[in-house]
């Protein structure tokens, strides 16, 4: 009988010592521990590569545009393009597409350097041009980067678009002209025009007319401050001192070189 109990016991301790995941204990012999499992690898979670972002984040006419004026000179196309992404941007171009009938010289192309990180670059367009403007409804679409040679991390911002009517001009003032001189009304409207400094965002200068119009051109900002009246000249300003209405004298330039006096003055 006592050979009989070790011979069960022993095949007992045989079959338990071959039962998958169990381990002997060391201080029980004979006895057996259950196996933990190691745990299971987890997947790294990729680090985002910075990318550029370009924007373009405003387009606006500097001022109101009429029938007859020279294109690129009664009025200024601001454009303002930001890289809100991590890492400058290298350079590219951006394009502008005029449609509606407008002049064909609206359509072209503009470089764009270099923009670091969270930094803008304001862009004007088109250069001064003989051509000038018919009455009509037109719509300008820029599009920066239209290549897609920027590794752009959001080109859903990179283009947009602006619906402008530019007004017929008004009836021809039927004054003497003496000697080749412009009556001091007319002279002004084309050449000269004034009004009230309201904001300065770095380079973008928004202005206020004496007729309640905002305007907005970009400018050297030096020895601008809001509040003063400045003088506009083709669209740009050209001094920072009050006139008297038919006063041609452009003062000094603030930015740039100050515009040629129209014909007939001092004659």
């Amino acid at each position: 009988m006592c050979h009989m109990m070790k011979w069960v016991l022993g095949w007992t301790l045989l079959l338990a010592s071959a039962l998958p995941g169990q381990a002997a204990d060391p201080a029980h012999p004979g006895l057996k521990t259950q196996l933990k499992k190691p745990p299971a690898l987890q997947s790294a979670t990729p680090i985002p590569v910075p990318k550029p972002d370009l924007a373009i984040t405003s387009m606006a006419w500097s001022y109101p545009i009429r029938e007859g004026d020279k294109i690129g000179m009664s009025s200024i196309l601001n454009l303002l393009i930001a890289n809100r992404g991590g890492v400058e941007t290298p350079p590219t171009t951006v394009r502008f597409v005029c449609t509606g009938g407008c002049p064909a010289v609206l359509t072209g192309s503009r470089p764009v350097p270099m923009i670091p990180a969270g930094q803008n670059l304001g862009i004007n367009w088109p250069d001064g041009l003989l051509a000038t403007w018919p009455s009509g409804t037109f719509t300008l679409e820029a599009v920066v980067d239209p290549s897609g040679q920027v590794a752009d991390g959001n080109r859903s911002n990179n283009r947009k678009k602006i619906v402008f009517t530019v007004v017929p001009s008004p009836p021809a003032l039927h004054k003497k002209n003496v000697g080749g001189i412009q009556p001091a009304s007319v002279a002004a409207r084309e050449f000269i025009s004034t009004a009230t400094v309201i904001k300065i965002e770095g380079n973008k200068i928004s202005l206020k007319d004496d007729q309640g119009r905002i305007s907005t051109v970009m400018n050297d900002p030096a020895g601008i401050r809001i509040g003063e009246r400045v003088r506009l000249q083709n669209g740009r300003i050209v001094g920072s001192t009050s006139i008297k209405p038919g006063e041609l004298n452009p003062g000094k330039a603030v930015g740039i070189n100050p515009q040629p006096e129209p014909p007939g003055k001092n004659q």
